[in-house]
């Protein structure tokens, strides 16, 4: 890619047990793959009210600075 094209991101989803084969159809496909992992997603979602959010929204930020965490999953709306 040139430097001043623009880069399109996407997001695909798939069962656990398909990502390699998905990536490597991807990849086949002429699609530049960055990252294939396993992730999580909510079935249900939790809607806060402002003051607990901001509660929460600072909770979580304060995990997120430790050099320990590369991903924080959350049901927050």
């Amino acid at each position: 890619m040139r430097d001043d094209e623009e880069s399109i991101g996407a997001c695909f989803y798939t069962e656990r047990s398909d990502i390699a084969s998905v990536t490597e159809a991807l990849r086949t496909a002429g699609w530049s793959v960055t990252r294939s992992e396993m992730g999580y997603r909510p079935e249900e979602t939790t809607t806060l009210d402002a003051e607990r959010l901001e509660a929460a929204e600072a909770f979580l930020e304060a995990i997120d600075d430790h050099d320990d965490c590369h991903s924080i999953y959350t049901t927050l709306a």
